[in-house]
């Protein structure tokens, strides 16, 4: 007679109880929103009572636990306090937008999960919850935008920051979005979760560059799901320096013959920060290209994760797609997970994937103090050195 054996559980949706008063208050803050809409929030909050905040138990969750952190906040919901700079034309409220068809239709958008998957986007459905606030982006057909478009964010202590991103840009259109990152004092304690969709139109092309400097109590969640027309173009780059803890996660559909992404994420961390990469580029469509490029320099006990993942659909031929990280350990106590992943159904595909992890090159340093360089510039001069490389190529340079 074999053993019974018990599965444990995948799910602790008794870790949602920490949300209850958030999502009280934002099923009263729904008055003039459209009945439709109103509907799918309360989908998605019974979605994310459902399963809860993710934890190690989930595959894509394993190296990533957001529980401990945000079980000891005491979390108010903040009201948007973001500061926009350059030509606002572009730019309006997610509530004054609710008369365009597009914008209810990317609200009431599923997250973007495989099957067996559900539990990836855990943390979309609680921001589906309040998706009504924030920020949409709207550029028209053949329209380039010459100055950056900067989002400059601010947090106080002990709130919780539910923001949607509704980006969209038309055929041929140009734009660079930077946002930046912050807290309101140097030690707030706060959690951030924010969802941004972007529609990027034939020939079109964003640049999207975010600097993360979140304070070092502050637990941040950005999920992220680009969908990529004929020849379109999407090029991200992080620069993480601040947070306890971050997951930037990251979908990608290149729906279109020549559309083109670029994921690039770098760290320069210490002390018990965790900086999470999770990306999924689904090559949908024959003749589409993307590239993923990690640089993380970790000291103190810090942690690095990069989950990539290369998703190529039975007829996707001629797909190029490739995945590179290296980590610098500046300390024995510091560890980097990478896991790339490729997951191939078409023949005619070139895919790679790259990880590496180790000290910083002694040689190298070795040869920067024969030449009269002091000890500690050498070595901030080969950790910028390697840190730059996320940079190459860019359209823009994130200055």
């Amino acid at each position: 007679m074999s053993a019974i054996v018990k599965e444990k559980p995948r799910y602790k949706p008794e870790t949602a109880d920490i949300f209850n008063s958030v999502m009280s208050l934002a099923a009263n803050d729904r008055a003039d929103l459209p009945s439709s809409l109103v509907a799918h929030q309360d989908a998605a909050a019974a979605l994310f009572k459902q399963y809860g905040v993710p934890f190690a138990r989930l595959e894509r969750w394993k190296y990533s636990n957001f529980y401990p952190v945000l079980k000891k906040m005491d979390l108010a919901p903040s009201i948007l306090a973001d500061l926009w700079q350059g030509d606002l034309s572009y730019i309006k409220p997610i509530k004054d937008m609710l008369d365009q068809d597009w914008v209810v239709d990317a609200l009431a958008a599923q997250a973007p999960q495989s099957e067996g998957a559900h539990d990836d986007y855990a943390f979309w459905h609680l921001n589906t919850v309040q998706s009504h606030q924030g920020w949409v982006l709207d550029i028209p057909d053949n329209t380039e935008v010459k100055a950056p478009l900067i989002l400059n964010t601010m947090n106080k202590d002990g709130t919780y920051n539910a923001m949607r991103l509704l980006i969209r840009l038309g055929k041929n259109a140009r734009v660079t979005l930077r946002e930046k990152h912050s807290g309101e004092t140097q030690d707030a304690s706060y959690f951030k979760n924010w969802v941004t969709q972007v529609i990027v139109g034939e020939g079109a092309a964003l640049t999207h560059l975010r600097d993360q400097g979140d304070t070092q109590n502050a637990a941040y969640v950005q999920s992220t799901h680009v969908d990529l027309a004929r020849d379109a173009q999407y090029t991200s780059l992080t620069i993480n320096t601040g947070a306890l803890i971050f997951r930037n996660q990251v979908h990608v559909d290149l729906n279109g013959a020549g559309a083109h992404a670029s994921v690039r994420s770098s760290a320069n961390v210490s002390g018990d920060q965790h900086i999470d990469l999770t990306t999924t580029m689904a090559h949908n469509v024959p003749s589409s290209t993307s590239n993923q490029i990690v640089r993380n320099v970790l000291a103190g006990k810090s942690k690095g994760v990069f989950q990539g993942k290369v998703c190529v659909a039975k007829g996707a031929d001629f797909t190029d797609g490739s995945q590179s990280s290296k980590a610098i350990l500046m300390s024995p106590f510091a560890s980097m997970h990478a896991k790339p992943e490729l997951e191939i159904y078409a023949d005619e595909v070139k895919c790679a994937h790259g990880a590496t992890c180790g000290a910083l090159d002694e040689s190298a340093l070795f040869y920067a103090r024969s030449r009269g360089i002091a000890y500690d510039d050498a070595r901030a001069m080969l950790i910028e050195a390697f840190l730059e490389e996320v940079k190459d190529g860019l359209p823009t340079e994130n200055e």
